[in-house]
């Protein structure tokens, strides 16, 4: 598979709420992120190209945007909906990185 990603992918372990069209209610945990998106492990059903908004609470309050570009059995990938927005800068920094 090749890598899409731009910037350092980061890892992490956030727990996370997904809200979707489809999933209000779902949980997942974010694994691991970068400038242009993330990898979220969870067991609600996604579709390539469906909007979803994950929502982290820790350790600041974030709203982050994109849209899933692959699925796996684990989880998705997410590209984020605005590339290198504030609230992705925030969530980088809060791992440890400077975006």
């Amino acid at each position: 598979m090749m890598e899409h990603r731009w910037g350092r992918r980061l890892t992490a372990r956030q727990s996370l709420g997904l809200q979707s069209a489809r999933n209000r209610e779902a949980l997942g945990v974010l694994l691991n992120a970068s400038i242009s998106g993330a990898y979220v492990a969870t067991s609600a059903v996604v579709k390539r190209e469906q909007r979803v908004t994950l929502l982290l609470h820790s350790p600041m309050r974030l709203n982050l945007s994109g849209f899933v570009v692959r699925t796996d059995e684990s989880g998705f990938g997410l590209e984020w909906e605005v590339f290198a927005a504030e609230a992705v800068r925030a969530l980088l920094l809060s791992l440890g990185s400077r975006p």
